[in-house]
């Protein structure tokens, strides 16, 4: 999944207009691509390197495990709020 990420830039150059990256800013695509992909997968990594050493680390883990559905439906109903008010 990740090397797709990588690679839409190449399949939008060959199934769209090359001139359209000339319209396009590519930096907010960059950022949230940093932002919300790269950072998260990078703390889950080391997080689960940490876990195999630390039993600190190791409770982490369990607990966002724990909350991952819990945080997954605060975030859908902060969007619906949001999608709503805008």
């Amino acid at each position: 999944m990740l090397v797709q990420m990588l690679l839409l830039p190449l399949y939008l150059g060959l199934f769209i207009a090359p001139e359209l990256f000339d319209v396009i800013d590519v930096t907010p695509f960059i950022e949230a691509f940093l932002l919300l992909i790269l950072t998260p997968l990078t703390l889950a990594a080391i997080t689960q390197y940490l876990a195999t050493r630390f039993a600190a680390a190791r409770r982490v883990m369990e607990l966002t495990e724990a909350l991952a559905v819990p945080l997954m439906m605060a975030t859908l109903a902060l969007v619906a709020v949001v999608g709503t008010v805008t």
